[in-house]
């Protein structure tokens, strides 16, 4: 009977796996760096070969990143593959502890502006400004050689950093793989019916017309665009010529209810405000949180006793946090011993954290088109979340559709100390009539959009 068995399965496993298409996702960040890309990348590996696809991730090595997190590394599925390469980056100001996997700033002032300095001046020198651009031959090689060994059905470049976006074309001609490009932000946007970028470079109007012909002409040659956030997709579609616009979808991130569901949360002994990630540009906003609680302090409608914050960092310095802060505490001496400024303890503990948390905090600011990665963590672990958004933004459209708590504009204090107060009585804002759509951003549920988007795309490749 054993024998019987024994043969009816070999022929089921072996029809199984000759469905399985093979898929190289190229990522500059992947396990086990923590940024951002690297979870994203994760993520869609842990549920692809559910839906048929086998992923393959090729990245930089994790050295070239600001942290290092192993359980991201073993979040990676043991039936994909993961490849890391050399780049070409010198002049780094950072590097990675090689025990702790944390970043070592250990270099003196002069010598780290000295690097910086260097580092920008090379990067002026490529096409697109950007110093990543130097890890484009190693990954082309790579890929060129992973291919050679077991041919590809369709590959996946996700930006930023945007010089990858130049890998595509090259292999989509040399392998004649169908290409999809990923964009978790988006490069350049339409502002008053004209292009102009996202971030705003020296030399405008010579670098601007550089990186759009240098997009265009990988937009051109993609078979599919995925945007990380309806707004994204929405400027594309603005963009782009009709012909184009049954190659765009939009797949957000997402959080793993596989992950968070086996996490426990760290208990604390007060009401606790997290803030998780780089408090930098437009975050920076974040502060008026701080100030808004200072000046409930002073107006005596709270204790500091009550409540803790504590801000944990993203994987990119602060520049701006620690001079931004000596000015607030200046300002709300009563408010520093209720601020902590945490250690990066590692993906797993953060969510610790934040299941233990009573208010979770983000600042898009004026960032109208981006969906916050944190955003999905927060949602993940079902905590009320404070948006200080724009109205209109992609933030904002998101936090309405899931029902995860208060957005306030940054420019109204009276609204977020109205909301600071309510949580502090114990009043939480979220709806749990829209709870389900908290479902629609599990990783399996966008990894099934994914892959249908794929089969789509490969099969329109084959006509």
């Amino acid at each position: 009977m054993g024998h019987v068995v024994v043969i009816v399965a070999f022929p089921i496993r072996a029809c199984y796996l000759l469905r399985m298409k093979r898929l190289l996702m190229i990522s500059y960040c992947g396990p086990p760096n923590a940024a951002v890309p690297g979870k994203r990348m994760a993520w869609f590996a842990r549920h692809l070969q559910t839906y048929q696809w086998k992923p393959v991730l090729l990245s930089a090595h994790p050295r070239y990143g600001e942290i290092s997190d192993p359980f991201l590394a073993e979040q990676f599925p043991s039936g994909a593959a993961l490849h890391h390469t050399r780049s070409f980056e010198p002049f780094r100001t950072c590097r990675l502890d090689t025990v702790s996997g944390l970043p070592d700033y250990s270099m003196n002032g002069m010598k780290c502006l000295g690097s910086l300095a260097l580092r920008r001046l090379l990067s002026s020198c490529y096409p697109i400004r950007e110093p990543q651009w130097g890890w484009n031959r190693f990954a082309l090689r790579r890929a060129r050689q992973l291919h050679r060994r077991t041919p590809f059905s369709a590959m996946l470049v996700s930006v930023p950093p945007f010089s990858s976006s130049q890998i595509g074309p090259i292999l989509k001609r040399e392998l004649g793989l169908p290409y999809v490009l990923d964009y978790r932000d988006p490069w350049h946007q339409m502002s008053n019916g004209k292009i102009t970028g996202f971030v705003q470079a020296p030399w405008k109007s010579i670098r601007l017309r550089m990186h759009v012909h240098l997009e265009n002409a990988a937009i051109k040659e993609a078979d599919g665009i995925i945007a990380a956030s309806p707004a994204i997709a929405e400027q594309f579609l603005e963009r782009l010529p009709s012909d184009f616009h049954d190659r765009i979808t939009t797949i957000t991130n997402s959080f793993d209810p596989e992950i968070i569901d086996g996490i426990r949360p760290k208990k604390e002994t007060c009401l606790t405000i997290i803030h998780g990630g780089s408090l930098h540009g437009p975050r920076i906003e974040c502060m008026l949180l701080l100030h808004a609680l200072g000046e409930l302090i002073e107006e005596g409608k709270t204790s500091p006793d009550l409540f803790q914050v504590l801000l944990f960092p993203g994987t990119l310095p602060d520049l701006q946090k620690g001079r931004a802060l000596r000015g607030l505490f200046r300002r709300f001496p009563r408010l520093e011993g209720r601020v902590r400024m945490m250690p990066y303890f590692g993906y797993e503990r953060y969510l610790e954290y934040l299941k233990g948390a009573d208010l979770l905090v983000l600042a898009s600011g004026v960032m109208m088109q981006m969906i916050l990665a944190k955003f999905f963590d927060y949602l993940g672990v079902n905590k009320p979340v404070l948006a200080l958004a724009a109205p209109g933004s992609a933030m904002e459209r998101i936090m309405d559709e899931t029902g995860a708590g208060w957005v306030i504009s940054p420019g109204r204090t009276d609204l977020l100390k109205s909301a600071l107060l309510r949580c502090l009585n114990g009043e939480s804002p979220i709806r749990p009539s829209e709870s389900d759509a908290r479902l629609a951003y599990t990783a399996s549920v966008t990894t099934k959009k994914l892959a249908a988007f794929l089969d789509r795309v490969t099969v329109g490749n084959r006509r």
